[in-house]
């Protein structure tokens, strides 16, 4: 069911539709609207109780998390560190590597 506004231009949605739309559950939108949080979508509080969510603010939002091949947008900080645990983990990996066995030779009869 979409809920349109007076001026007819911007439908907005209620929760269940828009997560359905973003591809996301209902309650990670509930968990996304908590204090602190700043993940998901904007939304739009009618009353106490009542959310809706813009179409074009979801189309914007989808289109903010776009990413192209393997290339995903990270904050430069967390690329860092991305690759400082991965360079620990090859290290780690290396050391951890069992050594070969020597093969045991068969005594001649």
């Amino acid at each position: 069911m979409v809920q349109t506004n007076l001026s007819n231009e911007f439908p907005t949605l209620p929760s269940s539709v828009a997560a359905h739309y973003i591809g996301m559950s209902e309650s990670w939108l509930r968990q996304s609207r908590m204090l602190g949080r700043s993940d998901g979508p904007p939304f739009l509080r009618l009353g106490s109780r009542a959310v809706r969510y813009l179409r074009v603010d979801l189309d914007r939002w989808l289109e903010q998390r776009r990413c192209s091949g393997m290339q995903a947008q990270i904050d430069p900080p967390v690329q860092q560190l991305l690759a400082r645990t991965a360079h620990g983990l090859r290290h780690r990996r290396t050391q951890l590597k069992p050594k070969p066995q020597k093969r045991k030779r068969r005594p001649v009869s």
